[in-house]
């Protein structure tokens, strides 16, 4: 007899390690935030300001590049058959926020709008190995304090997550995934700090057909 695995793939996202002028150009664009951006989000977070990417630099750097991974990597893996920036379909980087998120606060199980969104973390004031040793997390099987996790479905229809875990180390990474993949963030606990973050979505651009 002979045995063949079939690993079907269920898609996935990428992990982008910004430069330093990437990432000072995002606190720039911070400099100058714009208008309050909780009434459209679902975060329990207290501070969220729409911003401006300046001279279209982080989407024409980073997001267009980013685009084109994808599309090498997850070939078949959106509900689309043409993907952008293909010569049928263009972009926009359709909206852009700052968090600050401090001790407590979270963000719940959501997707985001569009087709594809981002992370970037900016500021991390917490490190997961001792947010998962406090007293309150002692002897849980699976401790989540301060994480980040992407949730999905398997083959099985069964849900699984991945996890990660911030600390100082996670200043400059960007998470790349498809607008409806499910994501939430976790509380962190006993720093008076904030955490710093910047999503951002982006969507088909009309404006190319008019």
């Amino acid at each position: 007899m002979k045995y063949r695995p079939r690993i079907p793939s269920v898609g996935g996202w990428i992990e982008v390690e910004l430069d330093q002028p990437e990432i000072d150009h995002l606190w720039k664009c911070i400099e100058n935030q714009g208008d309050d951006a909780k009434p459209t989000l679902v975060g329990n977070i207290s501070r969220s300001f729409n911003i401006e990417d300046v001279d279209n630099i982080f989407y024409d750097t980073v997001c267009r590049e980013c685009i084109y991974q994808y599309k090498q990597i997850f070939p078949d893996h959106l509900p689309f058959t043409s993907y952008p920036n293909s010569g049928i379909h263009d972009t926009k980087l359709n909206s852009l926020w700052v968090n600050y998120q401090y001790k407590h606060e979270f963000n719940p199980l959501h997707n985001h709008s569009g087709v594809f969104s981002f992370v970037v973390w900016l500021k991390v004031p917490t490190d997961w190995r001792d947010q998962h040793n406090l007293p309150h997390l002692k002897g849980v099987s699976k401790p989540e304090a301060s994480d980040f996790q992407m949730i999905y479905q398997d083959i099985h229809g069964c849900i699984r997550h991945y996890t990660y875990y911030m600390s100082e180390s996670s200043v400059g990474k960007m998470l790349f995934f498809p607008s409806a993949l499910n994501h939430l963030v976790y509380p962190f606990y006993e720093s008076n700090d904030e955490r710093v973050s910047i999503s951002g979505n982006i969507s088909f651009n009309s404006e190319v057909y008019s």
